[in-house]
């Protein structure tokens, strides 16, 4: 190609419509303008109101701005010349400047008139003429303002939603003039006051119509929602693998973007070039858009290998301890102090858990403790810069104040960065304990049945409880039908198991506007495949939130699987001790497998003499303690196993409080250091390793048994480095803790 025939200047032009409404809005502004000044001088004149002379200064000043304004705009639709090369729209971004000056000119003079009639006082003379005048005046700078904005909304006209905004200011001026003018004759100092006021009023305007002109001028960016509209439009464009780098910024009122994005290293020239041009075309369909420049870089097979990597840090918000029973090697946080968070941040480990224990308060006290963790988190992550990626883990059977954490963790990062998640995802899928989601549903597999959860004990708590188990339904039932179940979306097994993985990417990809989403799992592969896309889709901008169980985060943050823990974590020869505070079915199978053991000794407590004679029966179960232990029998703590009632939800949060407040002071207070130590259920075991063992941070070991997570005190800890088993209420066979306490009996380590 010769040099003569390279363009140099852009092609696009300026449609006919556009000149014609320019210039129909052009029209409207001058003489509109000029009838008012005409008007307004008469009738301040006749009136000598200040208030009114304030109105006319203003007309004044827009009837010269609206000269400015016609020649601006006839100026900027001249066609791109070499001079020139993308046309000459900025200069309705100076004329915007100009109509802000002169509305700050006009504010000027009316503060100056008003201070003049503060001063020598006198009463304006209130005759027909100045009160229809602005009356009408009112009502024909509101007829203007709806004209010139239609037409400054439908050619993105800078210049003309300026003259939009003072037509609006106007119409408020005229109307509190004619309140000063009208109540002057009872109060003097009104009329003086109207044309403070008017004075506010049109410099406010002025700030706004300048402030936005500069921004254009000087080459401002764009809105966040517009930033991520434009790397989800690129990133919907069949080919497009991740976004690297994209720029938004004005030149004057026409936006520019220039987008870099990643194509496979093998694509064929010919798919570059149509990709490309399907890029600019998504993203210049984008209302405000107006320039598009794509760049595309190669996608080689090791950056394929990065991306499938944990970006940045994961961070679980845990309503109980035991969510851990899928992971090792993590930091767990009792506490959300700035100095705590920082730790974790510190911490080699991608990934920690904040133990919110949230489930042992109501439901407003849970959005509150997630909105202080979330507010800390994202505080302390302004120095850091990770993508984060937040999980709200709750129980897999379901029991949870869903959607209370999910939705506050949505809100605050909306409230922070200007949008919310592409999507919220249900997963409670939780493999090590039966539980698996088919078709929607959520079942607990107990031998080779399958369950839904909605027919067991589960769902019918007293303060979780719940209808159903097919989760579009009971998304819609937690939601009280914010979210119908007709809009929940899923991902199903043959989606997962499809041959091909970019299908499941590309559908994830589609997701915006923070859909609701279901996600089937039967066996960590399926879960595998999920988490891989999202990885990818986060890597490349896609933000989500997640509503799961434990095994979610496993598959996340890629934890490889490790071997079961056993006798090598007991501390010395001493008895361990065991505090049962859950009370589902299963624990009391297992408790009562427990006490059959030999070595092992039961200490009941009737939770009535817990909740009304606290101090005394303290004092009795460790008087129990200390005799069981010097004669070297392992003591078990359990409360009775009747659930009692309450006349209300409060109440019985409250009892289950103070109840789990006595166990972790029975631990706080016991008077021999056992070699280990095992909680039963969500609320005690969080209490017991908060308020009990008193931690602040505590590194994860690995887990005992399937589902059953174990951390260890620190060296500098009052038991020494003592390994505390956290047992979830609902999880392992009727021997499970018999299982814990065979691996970890003295006795057993003796022999």
């Amino acid at each position: 190609m010769t040099q003569d025939r390279i363009q140099r200047v852009d092609r696009d032009s300026i449609c006919p419509t556009t000149r014609r409404l320019y210039t129909h809005a052009s029209l409207v502004a001058f003489f509109g303008n000029l009838v008012l000044l005409i008007a307004k001088g008469i009738a301040a004149r006749v009136s000598g109101s200040s208030a009114v002379y304030a109105d006319a200064a203003n007309s004044a000043s827009d009837l010269v701005y609206s000269l400015f304004m016609a020649i601006g705009l006839w100026l900027s639709l001249r066609p791109p010349d070499a001079s020139h090369p993308h046309g000459h729209r900025r200069i309705e971004s100076l004329v915007s400047l100009v109509i802000g000056m002169a509305m700050a000119l006009a504010g000027v003079e009316a503060a100056r008139t008003g201070f003049r009639t503060w001063q020598q006082g006198g009463h304006p003379a209130v005759t027909i003429w100045p009160i229809v005048t602005l009356l009408g005046a009112a009502l024909v700078k509101g007829g203007m303002y709806l004209a010139v904005r239609h037409i400054g909304q439908k050619t993105s006209s800078p210049a003309l939603m300026a003259s939009a905004r003072d037509n609006l200011s106007d119409t408020v001026s005229s109307a509190a003039a004619l309140v000063g003018l009208l109540g002057s004759r009872a109060v003097r100092e009104l009329d003086p006051l109207a044309a403070f006021l008017v004075t506010a009023w049109i410099l406010r305007g002025a700030w706004q119509v300048l402030s936005e002109g500069m921004h254009q001028l000087i080459g401002g960016g764009a809105s966040p929602e517009l930033h991520r509209a434009v790397v989800q439009a690129a990133l919907a464009v069949p080919g497009v693998l991740a976004t690297d780098r994209v720029i938004i910024e004005h030149s004057g009122p026409q936006l520019y973007v220039d987008i870099h994005f990643r194509m496979h290293s093998q694509s064929s020239l010919g798919e570059v070039h149509r990709t490309s041009h399907a890029v600019r075309d998504a993203v210049q369909e984008l209302s405000g858009v107006d320039h598009v420049f794509v760049h595309v870089e190669p996608w080689e097979p090791r950056d394929q290998r990065d991306v499938v990597q944990p970006k940045g840090r994961v961070v679980v918000l845990d309503d109980d301890p035991t969510g851990i029973q899928t992971v090792h090697g993590c930091l767990l946080l009792t506490q959300w102090d700035r100095p705590t968070v920082e730790l974790a941040f510190e911490d080699d480990c991608p990934f920690f858990y904040v133990l919110t224990n949230t489930r042992a308060y109501t439901s407003e006290e849970a959005r509150e403790i997630t909105r202080s963790i979330m507010e800390t988190v994202l505080e302390v992550n302004e120095k850091h810069h990770d993508t984060l990626i937040f999980i709200s883990r709750s129980d897999s059977t379901l029991r949870s104040h869903f959607p209370v954490e999910v939705d506050e963790i949505t809100r605050l990062l909306a409230q922070r960065e200007g949008t919310g998640p592409d999507a919220t995802f249900l997963v409670p899928a939780f493999f090590e304990g039966g539980r698996v989601t088919l078709d929607d549903t959520h079942h607990i597999r107990e031998g080779n049945r399958l369950i839904p959860t909605s027919e067991t004990e589960f769902a019918r708590d007293s303060i979780f409880g719940y209808s159903t188990s097919h989760l579009p339904g009971y998304i819609e039932e937690k939601t009280g039908g914010r979210v119908l179940a007709s809009t929940v979306r899923s991902v199903t097994l043959e989606m997962l198991r499809d041959p091909d993985p970019a299908h499941l990417t590309d559908w994830l990809r589609g997701l915006s506007d923070n859909t609701w989403v279901v996600v089937n799992a039967e066996r960590y592969e399926d879960l595998h495949r999920f988490t891989e896309a999202v990885r990818l889709l986060v890597k490349a901008g896609r933000r989500y939130v997640f509503q799961s169980a434990a095994s979610l985060v496993k598959s996340l943050t890629e934890t490889p699987d490790r071997s079961l823990l056993g006798a090598e974590i007991a501390t010395g020869a001493r008895p361990g001790f065991f505090v049962i505070g859950s009370h589902v079915r299963l624990t009391t199978t297992q408790l009562q497998e427990l006490l059959a053991c030999s070595g092992v000794d039961g200490i009941e407590v009737d939770v009535r003499q817990i909740l009304n004679e606290r101090e005394a029966t303290m004092g009795a179960v460790l008087r129990q303690v200390r005799t069981l232990s010097s004669q070297g029998t392992t003591p078990v703590l359990y409360t009775s196993r009747q659930e009692m009632r309450f006349s209300s939800v409060q109440e019985r949060i409250e009892a289950g409080q103070r109840i789990s407040d006595f166990l972790s002071s029975v631990v706080r207070d016991l008077p021999y250091s056992p070699s280990y130590l095992v909680a039963k259920g969500g609320i005690t075991s969080h209490d017991v390793l908060a308020h009990g063992l008193g931690l602040v941070t505590a590194r994860v070991l690995g887990q005992i048994l399937p589902g059953v997570p174990v951390v260890k005190s620190p060296p500098d800890h009052r038991f020494g480095e003592m390994p505390y088993i956290i047992f979830p209420g609902n999880v392992g066979g009727p021997d499970a803790l018999t299982q814990v306490y065979e691996k970890l009996n003295p006795k057993t380590l003796d022999d």
